[in-house]
């Protein structure tokens, strides 16, 4: 009995020990482990000055004081008043990288970006395919070629806008997935890959000859980045031609340099749209810049200049004088510095000597907005103030324009 007596108080003891040491622990209970934070919700802090490279503008041709941003790793922006407030659109989206914006040419609230940057760093990010908006980008839809990762371009039918191309690069560190040149017929409904190399390649870019919808001009671009390594060109990359939407097409490398090829740039000139640009990317140091006289039939190369694969490798045409053409850079104070090309002084000039019929001005891009629709171009500076200087045909006179812009706080590297 008393043995009994004697394990029961034992027991006893252990159960107060057990009780009071649930209460320590309760006692040991921080104030913020009950806190409620439901009704907190996260807001951005920063950057908030840059936010890294702008990969596409897109302007609302209906209204200039109206256009898209989009961000390589920071989604889509929308102003209404010419870049003096900016509105982000896309941040409830499967992605925040964007490679291309384009808007519907027959409808300007219908907007089509392409998610995943269109360049090649270890920096990049992928996106998750082609979005469309009804509504000039309050809400999206995700369209598909969730496996292209990177787009480079997306050009809408002028004269049907159920047809869409979209120049998928592919995936960066991986083989595979969707890349290609694919068409819609439906408004996006589904895809054809029309133009197609190998499980390494992709479009790079694709341009739609303005006289004629069905005349194709695309660039294949083989790459594949490795952690030790990057493959930025190969045998699959070059120049393609279709002249029936993209049913048929025919290489036309003709001129091009015969060593491996990479990156390549296209533009084709508004003012003259029997010429055709390409920035070319290839081995040896044989890259450069060429034109096409002949739809593309051969290539001439006009000089060397080139930017670097990983970036850009994009140029455009000038709308009103077909022997100007600025490129995009990646050396300078805005995302995406124009500099102009070998040309401007050295054939422009000298073919227009004596016969320039009015002051010209500098092209310059300063916070994501050029304006060259009238033939005069001005600079937006940060306060969202139009600052214009001229320059006539001398380079001293450029120079001096040059320092006008400092002066300004406006800094234009590389135009030279």
């Amino acid at each position: 009995m008393k043995k009994l007596n004697f394990l029961a108080f034992v027991f006893l003891l252990i159960g107060l020990q057990f009780i009071q040491a649930q209460k320590s622990k309760k006692e040991d209970n921080q104030p913020l482990d009950s806190i409620k934070i439901d009704g907190v919700k996260w807001r951005s802090i920063g950057p908030s000055l840059t936010s890294g490279r702008i990969s596409d503008i897109a302007v609302n041709p209906n209204n200039p004081f109206e256009y898209y941003v989009a961000s390589s790793a920071g989604g889509v922006w929308k102003t209404i008043n010419s870049g003096i407030d900016y509105v982000p659109i896309f941040d409830n989206e499967g992605s925040y990288s964007i490679g291309c914006i384009t808007i519907d040419p027959n409808n300007s609230n219908v907007v089509w970006v392409g998610t995943g940057e269109n360049n090649n760093q270890r920096s990049v990010s992928y996106g998750d395919g082609i979005y469309k908006s009804l509504d000039g980008g309050k809400t999206w839809k995700n369209m598909g070629l969730k496996t292209s990762e990177h787009i480079g371009r997306i050009i809408v039918h002028p004269e049907n806008s159920n047809v869409i191309y979209v120049a998928a690069i592919g995936p960066l560190w991986s083989k595979g997935g969707e890349r290609g040149l694919y068409k819609t017929t439906d408004g996006g409904k589904t895809w054809k890959a029309i133009l197609t190399v190998d499980e390494h390649t992709g479009v790079n870019d694709v341009q739609m000859d303005p006289r004629n919808p069905d005349v194709l001009y695309a660039s294949t671009f083989q790459r594949r980045r490795h952690v030790f390594t990057y493959v930025g060109g190969g045998p699959g990359s070059g120049m393609h031609k279709s002249i029936d939407g993209g049913n048929t097409w025919t290489k036309i490398n003709t001129g091009l340099p015969t060593t491996e090829l990479g990156r390549i740039g296209l533009a084709i000139s508004p003012a003259n749209p029997e010429i055709i640009y390409a920035i070319v990317e290839a081995a040896d140091n044989k890259g450069g810049f060429f034109a096409s006289t002949n739809r593309g039939a051969s290539w001439e190369k006009r000089g060397s200049h080139k930017t670097s694969g990983n970036y850009y490798q994009e140029i455009i045409a000038d709308p009103i004088d077909e022997n100007t053409i600025v490129s995009m850079n990646f050396w300078g104070f805005t995302p995406k510095c124009f500099e102009y090309t070998e040309q401007l002084f050295d054939s422009f000039l000298e073919e227009n000597k004596g016969n320039l019929k009015s002051e010209y001005f500098i092209p310059l891009i300063v916070n994501g907005y050029l304006e060259n629709g009238t033939g005069s171009v001005k600079v937006l500076t940060s306060d969202a103030k139009w600052f214009g200087v001229t320059y006539k045909e001398d380079k001293a006179s450029v120079q001096e324009a040059i320092q006008s812009l400092k002066r300004n706080g406006i800094y234009p590297q590389n135009l030279w």
